[in-house]
């Protein structure tokens, strides 16, 4: 509960639409109940990918970035995905793969296209070997992944394909998620699902220099009545594009 007030001081301070303060206070009521409820979810995606270290089909991961997230996200896939096969996913912003290997074996048939410039400056922190880890956890997808070595800027000019599912996970500076919030909808196909991670995460000292400001200004290039908010928690913001 107190990172719920926090998260919401700071949302109020950077003026976020009051839709998304609303929504994100409605969800943390819902998804408390969910998570509880559906924490299988989560135990089954674990044993998978521990069967899959066993038998040396994945290298495994130092930081699973979506643990919490993914009753949540089976939730919301479920109820828009659960019968449509060979979709056209993009994931921006990778890292060793956690979130692409989810997307996955939610469905077998999807095609997914992972972005990422692998800059291991940013991985300072963390693993600086995490292309590394990347490339042995999808060695045995790649009929159905596909790695692409570059920044998102360098990706939206060169391409020409449009998506179903899009994940974003990459920059978090504000004027960085601003853009790709931007690149990533035009792009998006009508119905499709837009999640955007790490929705309150923030490092840099001046809070307009964060993530949700950045999608604060994205927001505020669409129509209001072009998207739908399908559900909002501390970790990720997840659209619906309507039109």
């Amino acid at each position: 509960m107190i990172s719920v007030i926090s998260n919401s001081i700071y949302a109020l301070r950077i003026r976020t639409p009051l839709i998304i303060i609303i929504n994100y206070l409605i969800f943390f009521l819902i998804n408390s109940i969910r998570l509880k409820k559906n924490y299988k979810v989560i135990e089954r995606f674990e044993k998978n990918l521990l069967n899959l270290i066993k038998n040396q089909k994945i290298f495994g991961f130092t930081k699973n970035n979506i643990k919490y997230s993914i009753p949540i996200f089976h939730n919301i896939l479920k109820k828009n995905y659960k019968s449509k096969n060979n979709l056209s996913v993009l994931i921006l912003g990778i890292y060793e793969g956690h979130s692409t290997l989810f997307f996955h074996t939610f469905n077998k048939t999807w095609k997914i296209n992972c972005v990422d410039s692998w800059n291991k400056s940013k991985f300072k922190n963390f693993n600086c070997k995490a292309e590394e880890y990347f490339n042995k956890n999808i060695i045995f997808f790649k009929k159905k992944i596909r790695k692409i070595k570059c920044t998102t800027k360098e990706f939206f000019l060169k391409n020409n394909l449009n998506y179903d599912f899009i994940y974003l996970d990459a920059s978090h500076k504000s004027k960085d998620v601003k853009l790709d919030c931007i690149n990533a909808w035009k792009i998006l196909n009508i119905s499709g699902i837009f999640i955007i991670n790490s929705v309150f995460w923030r490092e840099f000292k001046d809070l307009h220099d964060n993530n949700l400001n950045g999608i604060n200004l994205f927001l505020r290039t669409i129509n209001h009545n072009d998207y739908q908010i399908i559900n909002i928690t501390n970790n990720f913001l997840a659209l619906k594009k309507i039109a």
